[in-house]
């Protein structure tokens, strides 16, 4: 199996999707696939239908298979993670363009947490074979956008556990959230142990960066950037 927490942001949600495309519930998923029109022949697996979207000359086709996948995302999580595995190529040319003067794992986690909100914004509006571009458009929109902003300062993580059941355990809740975040490909595993750490297990920023070899600033500024996607990945969740 697959280290997740060893892969970039975008090579992770493929190793997600592949895992999930061993699952029990990939038989009803794939009927659900083709009641949306996807073709039998992209694929007997949802890891299977985005690689068939990958092949050169096949374009029109490939474009055709995503609009019913995203058709299909507003009620199929796993079709919408379909869906972005399909564009990875697109998405990873984004992502060498927004690296300019940031990692690069930060710039592909940028990259995943904007296409994830221009799918939500297509997903169950059959956009019909434009939505690749459409979607890609968005995510090279919502990305500069970023970089306009990167500099302000984010919420604290603690504001996605304020609707959660007040019985619960907040420490119990944001592990949770970063761990889906993380597999999903929004944040890194380093992302998830910074905020871990300096949010709930009582490190200061200036501890972490001790630690690391690091500049406050610089850990400071990291986790800023995560926190800003693990915001626009709990809205995703809370729409579905």
């Amino acid at each position: 199996m697959t280290n997740t927490t060893d892969l970039l942001p975008l090579a992770a949600l493929t190793a997600h999707l592949e895992a999930r495309s061993r699952g029990a519930e990939v038989p009803a998923i794939m009927a659900s696939f083709a009641a949306a029109g996807v073709p039998r022949c992209a694929g007997t697996t949802p890891i299977a239908v985005a690689h068939s979207c990958h092949q050169p000359g096949r374009r029109r086709q490939s474009e055709q298979t995503i609009g019913r996948l995203v058709d299909l995302a507003a009620d199929v999580d796993l079709a919408g993670l379909t869906v972005l595995v399909a564009l990875r190529p697109a998405l990873v040319r984004i992502a060498h363009h927004h690296s300019i003067g940031i990692p690069v794992a930060d710039a592909e986690a940028d990259v995943v947490a904007n296409a994830w909100i221009a799918l939500a914004d297509h997903a169950g509006t059959t956009p019909g074979p434009a939505a690749a571009r459409r979607i890609v458009a968005a995510t090279r929109d919502g990305c500069r956008n970023d970089q306009r902003r990167h500099q302000r300062r984010p919420r604290p993580v603690a504001c996605h556990l304020e609707d959660v059941d007040p019985q619960s355990d907040p420490a119990d809740q944001l592990e949770s959230l970063l761990d889906d975040a993380r597999l999903a490909g929004i944040v890194t595993a380093s992302e998830a142990a910074l905020m871990w750490d300096t949010r709930v297990a009582g490190y200061s920023v200036a501890e972490i960066a001790a630690c690391r070899g690091q500049h406050p600033a610089t850990v400071r500024t990291q986790r800023s950037r995560a926190e800003q996607r693990l915001r626009v990945h709990t809205a995703w969740e809370n729409r579905h």
